[in-house]
């Protein structure tokens, strides 16, 4: 049994604001600089559990930079505006030993949920086929191709989806 809690930032405590930033922190895939800063930017931090304390994963409905997100459509050679999108599905983490029950799929799920009638946008690693399947599972669709991070040697592919 899963079980899903959803705050925001300012309604969650020191401890709940650190275990977030560590599971963060343990998906690799996120610069740590000012990651405090941009948690406490959020609009929504969700928490899955497994059972009723075992927390096994997390995702954010984020509140972009407008800079930044800019930059991700121009560098995707997106078609679409970038200012369409109020939102940023990401920081989507499950502990390795609760992956294959198709958690990233639900925490997906919520977000997108809690995005309501706002359009969303979300980057992946390209090599990173299992968040690839479950960002089309839920709707979205790749926006643009696949562009160079700015924080490795890898490329970011952007999917979009929404209200039109």
């Amino acid at each position: 049994m899963t079980n899903v809690m959803v705050k925001t930032p300012s309604e969650c405590s020191e401890e709940e604001l650190d275990i977030f930033e560590a599971f963060v922190r343990r998906g690799g895939e996120v610069t740590a600089v000012n990651l405090c800063g941009r948690l406490e930017r959020a609009h929504r931090l969700i928490f899955l559990f497994e059972g009723t304390k075992t927390l096994a994963g997390i995702a954010a409905l984020k509140v972009p930079n407008v800079g930044y997100k800019r930059k991700v459509f121009k560098k995707a050679a997106s078609e679409e505006d970038p200012d369409d999108f109020a939102f940023e599905a990401g920081w989507i983490y499950v502990e390795e030993q609760f992956r294959g029950r198709k958690y990233s799929q639900l925490l997906l799920t919520e977000v997108l949920r809690l995005a309501g009638d706002s359009r969303v946008y979300a980057t992946t690693r390209e090599a990173n086929e299992a968040m690839r399947r479950t960002n089309l599972r839920v709707g979205l669709e790749q926006s643009g191709r696949p562009y160079q991070s700015d924080e490795g040697e890898y490329n970011l592919v952007l999917y979009t989806g929404g209200r039109r």
